[in-house]
């Protein structure tokens, strides 16, 4: 049979945004038709929702004050009433319904938007909110699968910690992922299975498989960021562009600056002056962040990819990891009451 896939989109409003690219790479992954000898089963569907103006409106609900307002109102009403039936609909029919997002290290409450948002902050949302929407699209007694395309969703609030290791129950009960299964389980009497992943998460444009930061490649941008927001790292830049203002004036001052950078970028360069000093430091900064950038961009494919289940018989979720060392194994981190 074909498959269905719906992206809800909450993660950018441009057309080179995340979103889109993903949807594109889901498409290569499920091309119109899945094998010629499948021709006849159905076509392969991926329907790209965009869930900006929906998740508003639960922000701003209709205020219904009168029966005149009431009457007045009817017809955004119905409105909504009609998406919301529609994309439940379609939901019921997904093989898997996916929740595209920016994520954040450093930040397990909220989700963020990216290309063409314009609200300045760029938060679009907190788990609560996206729960609360998502929840309204699933019907009791059916079984979905969920997949939440963040960056770092599945990681906790101590983002130190190490990710491929034993994690306790706080750490895991922590992370974005978990708080929004665990409101989707308490809002519907949907059977829900969710994935979410400890990295930074793309999709190969060519295969439309998830590709996710190793945890190495997780700590090196951590490191990154603690590193450009260090206040000596500040003072480096800061009194390098001063030296470059003062100097680069003409074109002799210029040509002075260039060549002290360029003995300066030599690996065994030893400063000769306070000028060459500012350079050296910067050249030395620069490289050590370059290397943690460069680090940082370690992708896999089976990788950080966390599964989180919920028995509501008895109450019970459980939480695994779902690779290691790129074998599935669907180890158990967690097992306990939601």
């Amino acid at each position: 049979m074909g498959k269905t896939i719906v992206f809800f989109n909450l993660a950018d409003k441009h057309e080179h945004g995340l979103a889109h690219s993903s949807a594109l790479a889901l498409r290569n992954k499920y091309p119109r038709y899945s094998a010629v000898w499948e021709f006849m089963a159905g076509a392969n569907q991926v329907h790209l929702v965009d869930l900006f103006d929906l998740l508003e409106q639960e922000r701003r609900p209709l205020q219904i004050r009168s029966l005149g307002s009431l009457t007045a109102l009817m017809p955004q009403l119905l409105q909504r009433i009609r998406e919301r039936v529609a994309i439940a609909e379609l939901c019921g029919r997904a093989d898997k319904i996916m929740i595209g997002v920016h994520g954040h290290f450093g930040d397990t409450n909220q989700g963020y938007a990216g290309m063409g948002w314009g609200m300045g902050s760029g938060v679009v949302g907190t788990a609560s909110e996206f729960a609360r929407l998502v929840a309204g699209f699933l019907c009791a007694g059916k079984t979905y699968k969920l997949s939440l395309i963040m960056c770092f969703g599945a990681r906790s609030a101590r983002p130190r910690v190490n990710h491929d290791g034993n994690l306790d129950e706080a750490d895991i009960k922590s992370s974005f992922a978990y708080k929004f299964f665990k409101e989707i389980c308490q809002r519907s009497e949907a059977t829900v299975t969710m994935t979410a992943r400890t990295g930074s998460v793309a999709f190969d444009a060519s295969t439309g498989r998830t590709i996710v930061q190793t945890e190495a490649a997780v700590q090196a941008e951590m490191d990154n960021a603690d590193l450009q927001a260090a206040e000596y790292t500040k003072r480096i830049a800061r009194t390098y562009e001063q030296l470059q203002r003062f100097m680069c004036n003409t074109q002799e001052g210029l040509r002075k600056f260039r060549d002290m950078e360029d003995r300066m970028e030599a690996d065994h360069a030893v400063p000769r002056n306070s000028a060459e000093r500012t350079i050296k430091n910067y050249v030395d900064l620069r490289r050590q962040v370059t290397q943690l950038q460069q680090q940082s961009s370690d992708l896999a494919g089976k990788y950080g990819k966390f599964v989180y289940q919920y028995n509501r018989t008895d109450g019970v979720v459980t939480v695994m990891r779902k690779y290691n060392q790129g074998v599935a194994t669907f180890g158990i981190l967690y097992q306990g009451q939601l």
